[in-house]
């Protein structure tokens, strides 16, 4: 607690999720009408690193932030957020992040500034492995809420000729740690041909679209079916 300004402990939700499932951390400074008088600049902030995690910055939303009003005082609030991915079961600590900005002292044009830095608290998370009974057979470690389209680039080829075929995921989730989907053609053989991810981070939710690309060379003549990936 300073004269102008609060600073909220790391708010850190969920506090128990499966291994990949996102953890939303958030720390935010609540400074008073006076203290945004002279203020100098946003407050900055220093995220702390979190082993055990992939992270992602989300973004600050100035305009849809709330104004608190404590004991007939009005705060503005600045409220930074990390998500997080977990990559193995256990505790995962979130190390204390810091929050630090700069309070005008005396005139405008010659005072001085009075950098103001405070720190949240540590937390944990609890970190779970995925029930084993409830995975589908083919269940490679996938984890968020996905959607899955996809087809041949064309559909006639001689033997011997590669075709292309694409696999797009959207959702959300850590759609970079997204396995690839297995891809079988009975009569037929099937080649990785690269990856392309796109990670959208401009939600509290992060989201994402990975498509996946094979060659599939027909080794026979006849119809041959590409089914479920």
């Amino acid at each position: 607690i300073c004269a102008n300004a609060a600073v909220d402990a790391s708010n850190v939700a969920p506090d128990t999720v499966w291994v990949g499932e996102q953890v939303t951390v958030q720390a935010g400074v609540f400074i008073d009408e006076a203290g945004r008088a002279r203020l100098r600049r946003n407050p900055e902030y220093v995220p702390s690193t979190v082993d055990g995690a992939v992270a992602y910055d989300l973004p600050l939303r100035l305009r849809e932030l709330p104004v608190r009003t404590v004991g007939g005082t009005r705060f503005r609030s600045f409220v930074f957020a990390r998500a997080l991915f977990p990559l193995r079961p256990g505790t995962l600590v979130v190390p204390a992040s810091r929050l630090s900005y700069g309070l005008g002292v005396g005139s405008a044009l010659f005072g001085r500034e009075e950098t103001v830095t405070l720190e949240s608290e540590r937390a944990t998370v609890v970190v779970r492995t995925p029930p084993a009974a409830e995975r589908p057979a083919t269940w490679d470690g996938a984890v968020g809420q996905w959607t899955m389209r996809g087809g041949a680039e064309r559909d006639r080829a001689r033997v011997g000729d590669p075709v292309p075929v694409a696999i797009t995921l959207t959702g959300t989730g850590n759609v970079k740690l997204l396995p690839a989907p297995r891809l079988v053609v009975p009569g037929a053989q099937v080649n990785p041909a690269g990856d392309a991810v796109q990670v959208d981070s401009s939600q509290l939710v992060v989201r994402g679209t990975r498509t996946f690309r094979f060659m599939v060379v027909p080794q026979r003549e006849g119809r041959l079916v590409i089914g479920p990936a």
